[in-house]
């Protein structure tokens, strides 16, 4: 993304994204739809395809997926949910 934004002149930019995590299987998919339908009780598509699920190998690849995206503040999800 930064490519084409930069070839259309935008230098000073910042991309943002907010990323729900739920690691584990359907017990903490279940507690977490819970919290994210009591926080948003509007949703544009259901919770369950809001929150990226599943064991942490999945989540390492959805946080690599938003890094090659552009996204390059990735910090408390890289320190707190996937250290190694």
């Amino acid at each position: 993304m930064r490519p084409q934004v930069a070839a259309r002149g935008k230098t000073d930019f910042s991309f943002n994204a907010v990323a729900y995590i739920a690691i584990g299987g359907e017990r903490e998919l279940t507690e977490a739809v819970g919290h994210h339908e009591r926080y948003y009780p509007v949703l544009p598509v259901p919770a369950e395809q809001a929150i990226h699920h599943g064991p942490i190998n999945k989540i390492k690849d959805v946080v690599a997926e938003y890094a090659a995206s552009g996204l390059d503040l990735l910090e408390l999800l890289s320190e707190q949910v996937l250290p190694e």
